[in-house]
């Protein structure tokens, strides 16, 4: 089984990645980390699947072992779909199938839609078309809470100062039910909170999860899923921040697209649910691969 990793220039900086696995087996699947800026370690489960299929992992501009000392001039969607064109030209991956967790499904529906080069499949975990929906959906998890949790993040999402104790105890409360319900945390999941970069994530996202005023607040693409067309499979867990209904949604209008809901996760079904989902999504994976008539 091979295993390498390296960097590719990208503009003036450097994208580092990591490739391992059988490069004789499946296409390769190729991982978009969260955040933004929340780097690619809590994705590693799935180098599970490197028996049958190489795996590769790079984190975005701006964060973990590409972390940049001089930011570029603007944080924006669409230096990221430049980076992953970039990143798959320099290491030649012709057909790949293109995994995104959260930020990095949206970022993954955005190089579907408007980025060069054919997709083997397009994997969607815990990723809506629609941030403005998503928002609601925070609504609604926020409502059910403790009241002294909700008290205090609707305080928090006003605007108001809260000390730091009183917000991280109602914080924490939101994550363990909707976030990751694994106690104590995953440490592979720790390692990407401990190292995530706020530089991106506030500039495209906000504060905090429960305050969104950069650009991604108006980030819709559910209009354009109708071309999208090719296997789609979506996931999340049923207490996830995205609410499974945003998904069964975005069924409607994708071609060829599965959903799967696994009972007792939230957002990080890969780590909540791991045996479980590797296995769902190591079938989809060949699946694709047979109904395409490609030869890998």
């Amino acid at each position: 089984m091979s295993f390498y990793e390296g960097a590719v220039e990208f503009r003036r900086f450097r994208t580092w990645y990591r490739r391992i696995g059988n490069t004789k087996g499946g296409a390769p699947l190729l991982v978009l980390h969260g955040g933004p800026g929340f780097p690619h370690d809590y994705l590693t489960t799935l180098d599970q699947l490197a028996d049958q299929r190489e795996v590769i992992f790079y984190d975005q501009l701006g964060c973990g072992r590409s972390a940049t000392q001089h930011p570029p001039d603007e944080w924006s969607i669409a230096l990221f779909v430049e980076e992953l064109a970039n990143l798959r030209v320099q290491l030649g991956l012709e057909l790949v199938h293109l995994f995104g967790h959260s930020w990095g499904g949206w970022l993954a529906m955005e190089y579907a839609l408007r980025g060069p080069g054919e997709l083997m499949s397009l994997v969607l975990a815990s990723a809506p078309a629609s941030v403005p929906e998503f928002i609601i959906g925070i609504d609604d998890l926020v409502a059910g809470l403790s009241r002294r949790s909700r008290r205090v993040l609707n305080r928090h999402r006003a605007g108001e100062a809260i000390g730091e104790k009183k917000f991280h105890m109602a914080y924490n409360e939101f994550l363990h039910k909707h976030w990751c319900r694994v106690d104590p945390l995953p440490a592979q999941l720790t390692r990407s909170w401990m190292a995530s970069a706020s530089v991106v994530y506030e500039a495209l996202w906000g504060p905090s999860e429960m305050v969104a005023d950069g650009p991604l607040a108006a980030w819709d693409v559910s209009a354009e899923l109708g071309r999208l067309d090719l296997p789609v499979l979506m996931t999340c867990g049923a207490h996830d921040e995205v609410r499974p209904q945003l998904l069964k949604r975005m069924l409607q209008s994708l071609p060829r697209a599965d959903l799967k809901v696994y009972p007792n996760s939230a957002h990080m079904a890969h780590l909540e649910e791991t045996e479980l989902y590797l296995s769902d999504l190591s079938r989809f994976l060949q699946r694709a691969e047979e109904q395409s008539g490609v030869r890998t």
